[in-house]
């Protein structure tokens, strides 16, 4: 047992200590404000507060675990180790910057909450303007590896300590925006697609168009069979999050009220663990979610437990508390659309931790490293180029034991023949090895 020793306890020194010790390191741990009661333990201990008590392990704080509310300006880098930290404290600590702190401001995105934050055209938040990319830690897992570094410090002075083993995880997932290219759609957008077919002059398109609203040929956004064949050995039922928005400009799947569209869900059950995608709309519109996880239960039976913003519109903590009054238990969101790397700067999951309430979630929320079309739409790469950028970050959070989580769209995959064989071919490259 860790006996971790501080004279005030809030409800974010709780939160980070909990997420740092029992999450990440797998440790038991309890905390005290009694001084005495702390020197006199002979187990596994440390001091977190200004003041040194002893020669036992001591961690000086920042001060931000013991605010209310959000302090508007970036907190300053400084390198160590060649890392990059912040919250610098006295030397004579056993790390010269505040751990808890730093961990509590990036995995709770503190910084997405000030009032001076810019957005992009859909509202999201602008990585840029983030203190990851403007440091150049955008592409690493800083907190598991500054965790990683806590471990030996800790380690050092008590080998007793019993710590979790992480091992490296590759989980592919998949965004179902749209099911079908061709079948089961309204006669009205068939005809509208064929009639764009026929002004660019794209006559195979249309033959295609055609043979696949008669049922004589596989509509090309199911390639679902072959996406599962790729992933089997790494687990049995990935997820998949469905869009079940009303159709708008951003929202384009096919509606469930069409029979092939029910039944194929239904059937797609059997091999993938579904999940809600909530719609483009649904961010801007509590109603909207409500009839969206309605859908989902006319379709499952049961209410969705996972779920991932479309477009990846993440606003905090709207969108998280929304999720959860819904019901939702693990939320797949925690990345950009344009940018791969690490929006929380960890591979782990967590769990949300709110701001506004100065309060714990049963939210978990699990952060995705890459998505295809950040790589080939945002980024303009070359298949070869961006199999080695996912592999340089893949080798990073194996180093750590993380968890790698990819996004992939049946329909994107679709679009490009060549698609098909960099998912198989990274997805070879990914998977832990024997």
């Amino acid at each position: 047992m860790l006996l971790v020793y501080s004279i005030d306890k809030t409800a974010r020194l709780d939160y980070i200590l909990d997420q740092v010790l029992s999450n990440f390191l797998g440790l038991e741990w309890q905390f005290t404000q009694d001084a005495k009661e702390f020197l006199a333990y002979a187990g596994s201990k440390f001091n977190y507060s200004n003041t040194r008590l002893g020669k036992e392990i001591w961690f000086q704080p920042y001060g931000l675990l013991n605010e209310n509310g959000i302090d508007e300006p970036q907190p300053d880098c400084f390198l160590w180790k060649a890392l990059p930290v912040f919250f610098k404290v006295d030397e004579s600590a056993a790390l010269p910057f505040d751990i808890f702190s730093l961990v509590f401001y990036l995995i709770t995105r503190y910084e997405e909450y000030g009032h001076k934050v810019k957005y992009d055209l859909h509202g999201r938040y602008i990585p840029q303007q983030s203190i990851a990319y403007k440091n150049k830690f955008l592409g690493i897992p800083l907190v598991d590896v500054l965790i990683v570094q806590l471990k030996l410090v800790l380690g050092s002075k008590y080998p007793m300590l019993n710590f979790k083993k992480n091992n490296y995880q590759y989980l592919p997932t998949f965004d179902i925006d749209v099911l079908f290219a061709h079948k089961a759609k309204p006669f009205w957008r068939l005809l509208g697609g064929s009639f764009r077919n026929l002004l660019s002059l794209k006559f195979d398109l249309l033959k295609k168009r055609i043979s696949v609203f008669k049922g004589k040929e596989k509509d090309p956004f199911d390639n679902f069979d072959e996406l599962l064949s790729g992933t089997k050995h790494m687990c049995d039922q990935p997820l998949a999050f469905i869009n079940f928005g009303r159709y708008s400009t951003f929202d384009k799947n096919n509606s469930i009220s069409n029979p092939l569209v029910s039944d194929f869900l239904k059937h797609l059950n059997s091999r993938f663990k579904p999940a809600l995608h909530p719609s483009y709309r649904s961010n801007d519109s509590k109603r909207e979610l409500k009839s969206e996880v309605l859908r989902f239960k006319k379709i499952y039976a049961s209410k969705p437990l996972q779920s991932r913003q479309h477009f990846i519109r993440l606003s905090f903590p709207y969108t998280y508390q929304d999720l959860i009054d819904i019901g939702i238990k693990e939320d797949y969101s925690m990345g950009y659309p344009s940018h791969i790397g690490f929006r929380a700067s960890t591979s782990f999951p967590f769990y949300f931790y709110d701001l506004t309430k100065e309060e714990k979630t049963a939210l978990k929320v699990y952060p995705f490293a890459f998505m295809d079309g950040t790589l080939f739409d945002y980024l303009k790469l070359s298949n070869e180029k961006a199999l080695t950028l996912v592999e340089k970050t893949a080798i990073l959070v194996q180093k750590v034991g993380g968890v790698m989580i990819g996004i992939w769209h049946n329909s994107f995959i679709a679009d490009d023949p060549l698609r098909m064989n960099f998912f198989n071919e990274l997805t070879e490259k990914l998977k832990p090895k024997s």
